[in-house]
């Protein structure tokens, strides 16, 4: 016998071994399954269903509808019921093949049916009377309706996520494709905006859904909740992507948590073939023209360079069971941010705040009524309560010699003035000190 963890196992017994290992692994699933019931709600998979009759519209019950994944081969089964309704669930994204075989009608073969994410596809099967050996071949062009949902939204299918241009390859931005879906547009500085990179989730989940706040969208990866406070936690490279569905209302039982709308996003998968690809996006200032800002001040182009690089690799583990897809996805940014500043007036290089001014934006003295800071004097401490210093107040605009001689010299190793014609103040200065100071 031997002790391990507080569990006794026979080592000359390795079944008994197996059973415990498999009962300790079935307890833990059910309690995480138990745990969180919401993991089985938001799926993002897509069914088939629809019914099968025969030529005058009787249904034909007891009947073996086949679904196979044209990409993979993976196939799945739906039985007919009695009222010759069927349902196909838990399909990935993709275009899938129906097939129907019944002794005494034609073998009824539908290829090309568009499943998208969370969506429910309508199939209906009309068998024809004739041999088994023939076939009636249906393709699918059209987008099926989906009868049983009233979710109102639009998905955004693999074809587009290819083929659409994005400024800096961030894959939310093609919500922009959907209707009543409105972005915020947040800026940083003055001269960008924030969104356009894989890791801005700030200006990239600013998205108002059908009129919602910006901050209550909810997030779904593969099924899973990828939000937090309102914005996404991990934007996927667009090459990993298989399609989105921008979901409006948020009427289905399925979907909660959420005053806006519903960004339900699917991965690729692997298929029976090996496919890879390798990119890098270059940006630099070769390409770009000069800002305002340095053109207005005769400052020559700054150097910029970006480089947006990675892979996606995908492939068979078990051939038409099991699959692989990883990605890898870099972003490397040297970036110009020009800004305009103000170094000390003459006046305070002589430690005279007088003129001195609080806010660029808002001009206001330090004197003014508003500001209640009150200021001491940094010389001359006396002992107060404990072993606690204090200072007298000081009114003056002008610091005293020693400290004036001090901040003196520091300014004048400062740059020279740089200030702008028409510019009203200095520094930002806000000059604060606490009632005691040790």
């Amino acid at each position: 016998m031997r002790r391990c963890a507080g569990i006794e196992l026979n080592c000359a017994a390795p079944g008994a071994v197996m059973r415990v290992v498999t009962r300790a692994a079935s307890t833990a699933i059910l309690v995480i399954e138990l745990a969180h019931p919401c993991l089985a709600a938001q799926d993002f998979r897509g069914t088939i269903q629809g019914r099968v009759t025969d030529p005058q519209g009787g249904a034909v019950p007891h009947v073996t509808v086949l679904v196979t994944n044209e990409a993979t081969g993976v196939a799945a089964e739906g039985l007919t019921e009695s009222d010759g309704a069927y349902a196909a669930p838990f399909l990935l994204p993709g275009r899938y093949r129906v097939e129907v075989a019944l002794p005494g009608f034609k073998k009824f073969v539908q290829s090309g049916i568009a499943v998208g994410v969370a969506q429910r596809a309508t199939v209906d099967v009309i068998l024809t009377l004739g041999e088994v050996t023939e076939t009636v071949d249906v393709r699918a062009e059209a987008s099926l309706l989906d009868r049983a949902s009233g979710a109102l939204g639009q998905t955004i299918d693999a074809k587009r996520v290819e083929d659409m241009p994005l400024n800096g390859r961030m894959i939310f931005m093609l919500n922009r494709l959907a209707a009543g879906v409105n972005w915020q547009v947040p800026t940083f500085g003055a001269t960008g905006t924030s969104g356009l990179r894989p890791f801005d989730n700030g200006g990239g989940s600013a998205w108002s859904i059908n009129g919602g706040q910006v901050s209550t969208n909810e997030f779904l990866l593969d099924g899973a909740p990828n939000s937090t406070r309102g914005r996404y936690n991990f934007g996927p490279p667009v090459d990993a992507v298989e399609e989105f569905r921008i979901q409006t209302n948020t009427y289905d039982a399925q979907y909660g948590r959420t005053g806006g709308g519903v960004v339900n996003m699917t991965l690729k998968s692997g298929g029976n073939a090996f496919r890879g690809q390798v990119w890098n996006f270059l940006k630099n200032d070769r390409f770009n023209a000069n800002n305002a800002l340095n053109n207005s001040q005769g400052e020559p182009k700054p150097p910029y360079q970006a480089n947006q690089y990675g892979t996606t690799i995908r492939g068979p583990i078990v051939r038409g069971r099991t699959f692989y897809m990883a990605t890898f996805e870099g972003l490397r940014e040297r970036v110009p941010f020009p800004q305009m500043a103000s170094v000390p007036t003459a006046a305070e290089r002589r430690g005279d705040f007088s003129q001195s001014y609080t806010d660029q934006r808002t001009p206001r003295h330090l004197r003014s009524a508003d500001d209640d800071v009150q200021r001491r004097r940094p010389v001359h401490a006396h002992a107060a309560s404990g072993q606690r210093h204090s200072r007298q107040p000081d009114q003056r605009d002008c610091a005293e010699a020693a400290v004036a001689l001090s901040a003196a010299h520091a300014l004048r190793a400062a740059p020279q003035q740089l200030r702008q014609p028409g510019e009203q103040g200095a520094l930002r200065l806000r000059l604060r000190a606490g009632p005691h100071r040790p």
